[in-house]
This record gives structure tokens, sequence and C-alpha cells, in this order.
């Protein structure tokens, strides 16, 4: 009998033990993102714009952060998800070279504008090509402070579409 009671208090520490773990990783999971984004596109609706140069897709975000920011990206990727827009917004007056895998975008030194009260807000364009690929587009914004480095703090994304022509619906009564 014992040996029973052994096992049974050995298996209330180990839940108890469990969920005191539990607790304190949901307490500090609350707090894990000290930033946000908000991101929205138009023209909405329709989700799709024409690929015969005249397409435009137009997004705004909203960045709002509890950290110290360093900067921020938007950038939109194809259907293949090769980068056909990318912006770096410095928000600190970067001193190196930017990051290799950003080498490509468009540098736009904000720091000027710093510091200012979260949040963050912009608005940015993208006209389709002629001929651009067709399918799924996503617009993203990616924010990055000085306490998390070079992994990005927060993220969001919107999608939109490139399609060949849109139609037109007619309400019969």
């Amino acid at each position: 009998m014992k040996r029973h009671s052994n096992f049974w208090n050995t298996m209330c520490a180990r839940l108890v033990t469990g969920l005191v773990a539990l607790v304190g990783l949901l307490a500090s999971a609350g707090t894990a993102d000290a930033a946000a984004i908000l991101v929205n596109r138009s023209p909405t609706p329709p989700a799709a714009i024409v690929n015969d140069g005249t397409g435009v897709e137009y997004y705004d975000w909203s960045i709002d952060f509890d950290t110290n920011p360093d900067h921020y990206i938007e950038f939109i990727l194809d259907p293949d998800y090769e980068m056909v827009q990318c912006v770096f917004h410095d928000l600190i007056g970067f001193s190196n070279p930017m990051p290799a895998q950003w080498q490509t975008c468009v540098y736009v030194d904000d720091s000027t504008s710093w510091p200012q009260l979260p949040p963050l807000v912009g608005m940015d364009a993208w006209t389709a090509p002629a001929g651009a690929k067709l399918g799924r587009y996503e617009i993203r914004v990616q924010y990055y402070s000085i306490q998390v480095g070079d992994l990005w703090e927060a993220e969001a994304a919107v999608v939109f579409y490139v399609a060949q022509a849109l139609g037109d619906l007619d309400v019969l009564v």
C-alpha cells in the first residue's frame, strides 16, 4: 500500500510542478509581444488588380510598440515569394550597411523624424507592371527593435491578387 502512496505523491508533485510551469509560461506569453502591426489594403473590394500596367494596390500600416525601435521594412512578395517591392525604413540612422537580405530594398532614412510617439504610420502603393505574374501577392510589414536585434519583433501581412481582368457584376431585379 505504501508503494501506491509514493506513486500518487510523485504524480501529484509532477502535476503541481507542471501547472506552475504552465502558469508561468502563459504569464510571460502575454508580455512577449511588445509590438503590434496593422496592415490594410485597397481597393477592397475587389481584392484584385489587373496586370496591364494600370492596376494599383494601395496599402497603409500602423505599428504600435513599447520597445526602442531600430527599423521596419515593408515589402511585397509575388506568387513565387520573390520580392517585387521593398522599402527599408531606418529609424535611428544606420551607421552600418543594411543587412544582406535587404540590400535590394529602397533605403529611407526616417531618423530625422524620430523620435515620435507610437504608433508609426505610413502608406505606400504598388503598380502591377504589364505582364506581372498572376496570382496571390502578400504585403508584409516587419518591425525590428533594439531589444530584439536581427529578428523581427512583430509582423503583419495582407493578401491581394493580380488578375488579367476584373469582372463586372450585374444585379438583376
